[in-house]
């Protein structure tokens, strides 16, 4: 009797079940493939980086407004069914200075207090690396800028309890081929301390920045051959680094030389990395 009596139940549970796996597609959301005027006179937009606040979509990018007025830093933020929520165009004429520029994959990042951070570089007379800081609105927090040099990148920034590192690429004088700094700064975007990965004959490429902890930084980057165009004897090696929280620098590992292409930066695996 208690066996037949459990039957319809267990069929009835299964029914259930299976209706719950049939309908649960169509209560996930579909994508969005759409373009954006985000503003009347805003042209030359391009989109470098996002990143997923909770439900949040959060970009930066660079565009300028039909006035001459110079490119500026683009702020986007979207929910998931790509409707605008926050849009700034951040322009920095009042700085002296004419154009704001970044490259795919620079940095933006989450900060703690809720806003976001982020690198790039400013164009005049000179190139000089910035570092913004911008609240959980996109208003702006902190802007500063560094001292110029030759061929300045400033690509990677993690945030620390008491500042961000930031790291990217330099050419450190006349006729020397491009190294990696790593340079240290306080909330404010002041800075502590700076150090170099550099090579008297061969350039160096940043790829990645890990934060361990505090005290310990591992880079990712990639030291190449400078015949350029690329010939038959050009080549390629990555390797890793570690840095102390006083900027001391240590090799960790390097690879062998690639004659055919070369693959820089770091992903964190469970056990290593990639």
């Amino acid at each position: 009797m208690i066996e037949r009596s459990l039957k319809p139940i267990t069929m009835k549970l299964l029914l259930l079940l299976l209706f719950c796996w049939v309908t649960t597609p169509l209560l996930s959301q579909i994508g969005f493939n759409k373009g954006y005027a985000l503003e009347p006179d805003l042209i030359n937009s391009k989109f470098y980086n996002v990143i997923i606040d909770h439900d949040t979509i959060v970009l930066f990018g660079i565009g300028q407004k039909n006035d001459n007025s110079g490119q500026g830093l683009i702020f986007v933020k979207m929910d998931t069914l790509g409707n605008v929520i926050v849009s700034k165009l951040h322009q920095f004429s009042n700085l002296s200075i004419v154009d704001f520029t970044a490259e795919l994959n620079y940095s933006l990042i989450q900060t703690t207090d809720g806003g976001y951070a982020l690198v790039g570089q400013v164009h005049s007379a000179s190139t000089k690396g910035v570092f913004i800081k911008l609240s959980h609105n996109g208003d702006l927090d902190v802007f500063k800028e560094y001292e110029p040099v030759l061929g300045t990148s400033y690509r990677q920034l993690v945030e620390l309890s008491d500042g961000y590192i930031i790291s990217g690429d330099k050419i450190l004088g006349v006729n020397k081929p491009l190294s990696i700094f790593i340079k240290k700064i306080n909330k404010n975007g002041e800075k502590l301390w700076e150090s170099t990965i550099e090579d008297e004959s061969f350039s160096n490429y940043m790829g990645s920045l890990v934060a361990i902890s505090d005290s310990l930084y591992i880079i990712g980057a990639g030291q190449y051959s400078n015949q350029v165009p690329p010939t038959s004897s050009s080549w390629v090696k990555s390797y890793v680094y570690q840095v102390d929280s006083f900027g001391g620098v240590s090799p960790l590992w390097f690879s062998d030389i690639n004659i055919q292409t070369g693959i820089i930066g770091l992903n964190r695996v469970s056990d290593g990395w990639i």
